[in-house]
């Protein structure tokens, strides 16, 4: 039996999917590789633009550390300050 990683899509819709985004790679230790954050926002529902811009427009929610994404300080305090 498989078991379910702490990135599982909810069975109810989120609120702000690029928050839970950020959320999801918290709960995993603030890093996620590019390809997992990519499958990830897609099954929450976050717009390529819009995850594009985390890591590319001032100030960076995501950034980048080889080919891993990091939440960066502003990506915490904007999730901490949405709760």
């Amino acid at each position: 039996m498989r078991e379910e990683s702490s990135t599982a899509v909810p069975s109810e819709p989120v609120d702000d999917p690029v928050l839970e985004l950020v959320r999801r790679i918290l709960q995993v230790g603030g890093e996620m590789h590019e390809r997992e954050v990519r499958e990830l926002a897609r099954e929450l529902g976050v717009l390529e633009d819009e995850l594009e811009g985390l890591w590319s427009q001032d100030p960076k929610v995501l950034d980048s550390k080889q080919d891993h994404k990091v939440v960066t300080p502003i990506g915490r305090h904007r999730l901490n300050n949405m709760r």
